[in-house]
């Protein structure tokens, strides 16, 4: 089933057990856009600055240039500031500190908050 059949197969299954007859358009489409967002529908987003990188929680992973670097917390190890983003192919950031060199990258995993 391609992406744009299993949210129309969401949207109806929506309309079929919600109220969504008697909602004016303008909330249709919000009651829409709801039903997309809670199937885990997401646009991929992209960090372009060392400061969003660096707001990424430990754990989540990104994709440059075809690879995949997860973020891995800081040791007090010399160089290990060097391996915050490490590679799955045994590859990390070598030529900054701040993980620039990774930039820009698409985000592929945020972990959730723990509670």
């Amino acid at each position: 089933m391609s992406e744009r059949d299993e949210l129309a197969v969401i949207l109806e299954d929506e309309q079929e057990h919600g109220n969504w007859a008697s909602t004016p358009d303008a909330d249709l489409y919000g009651c829409m856009a709801d039903a997309i967002l809670a199937a885990g529908y997401r646009r991929p987003r992209t960090v372009t600055t060392t400061d969003e990188l660096a707001a990424l929680a430990v754990g989540s992973v990104v994709l440059h240039n075809g690879r995949a670097f997860q973020h891995y917390p800081e040791h007090p190890a010399p160089f290990d500031e060097y391996k915050q983003w490490k590679c799955a192919d045994g590859g990390f950031v070598r030529s900054t500190k701040d993980g620039s060199s990774i930039l820009p990258a698409t985000v592929l995993h945020e972990p959730e908050a723990t509670k």
